[in-house]
């Protein structure tokens, strides 16, 4: 597989246009925290706002348990050769 690293500027939450600033705080709200992800995608605010529409569904209204849930999220970091998300599964494994 070869790496693909894109060069989308991110976001920060100071230097956001008034749609951009909406949905960091909303994104903020939700995580505690506004990932990386999500201020290179809210150069495209319709993106992004798909992107959270989706999430919440799937984690409100999905057919999986909690549990299947994670799974998908840590099948898809490890796709993604995300070694953040990685570490941080290996770390909830220690303690679960």
């Amino acid at each position: 597989m070869k790496n693909y690293k894109m060069s989308t500027p991110l976001v920060e939450l100071v230097a956001a246009n008034e749609v951009q600033k909406d949905l960091l705080i909303t994104a903020k709200k939700e995580n505690k925290m506004i990932p990386n992800m999500y201020k290179a995608m809210v150069n495209s605010p319709d993106l992004l706002d798909t992107y959270m529409y989706g999430h919440k569904k799937f984690r409100e209204s999905g057919s999986f348990s909690p549990a299947e849930q994670e799974v998908v999220f840590l099948t898809k970091s490890a796709e993604n050769q995300c070694t953040r998300c990685r570490i941080f599964s290996n770390t909830l494994n220690f303690f679960f």
